[in-house]
């Protein structure tokens, strides 16, 4: 369910080629070099940039007498997001002008919503943070493991504080 009118920079756009970028943003630490990374990869082959953000809205949950029931809880999630993608916008007009860019806000389970989004798009992109250990639930390793095409997996170190040993 697309929840969010596309936005298209028209400022100079590159002809088209019909070959898209499409690229996931979670408005966190780790979507933020991929965005960079795909905007760069958009501007450098003459693609269009895909920009999408998923929102599990609403989520499915339990009433209070057990029974299955739509949880409208997180009602501020439209509007988190579209923020999410505005600024992810203008964030990837500065690394490729000429681009054109359009955002989707989608509403499904991540992983799922991401590879259905991603679908026809030339290369899917998406930001992970780097761990020591794989994480097989991760969104990054789940879309891996079900993608139909070409995914790029933009890692981001995460920064961990050690403590001190105690003598």
């Amino acid at each position: 369910m697309n929840t969010h009118e596309p936005t298209t920079d028209t400022i100079h756009p590159e002809p088209s080629t019909n070959h898209s970028i499409m690229v996931a943003v979670n408005g966190g630490p780790s979507g933020w070099p991929a965005l960079d990374w795909a905007a760069a990869e958009a501007s450098a082959h003459h693609s269009d940039l895909r920009i999408m953000h998923a929102i599990s809205w609403p989520r499915l949950g339990l009433d209070p007498l057990g029974e299955l029931a739509l949880d409208w809880c997180n009602t501020n999630a439209p509007e988190r997001g579209t923020r999410i993608l505005d600024e992810a916008a203008q964030r990837a007009r500065v690394t490729a002008p000429s681009t054109r860019i359009t955002t989707h806000l989608e509403a499904g389970e991540t992983a799922t919503t991401i590879l259905k989004a991603g679908r026809n798009d030339t290369l899917i992109v998406i930001g992970s943070r780097q761990t020591r250990t794989r994480d097989r639930r991760s969104v990054a390793s789940t879309v891996v493991r079900l993608a139909k095409g070409p995914i790029a997996i933009i890692r981001t170190p995460t920064t961990t504080k050690r403590k001190a040993a105690s003598p």
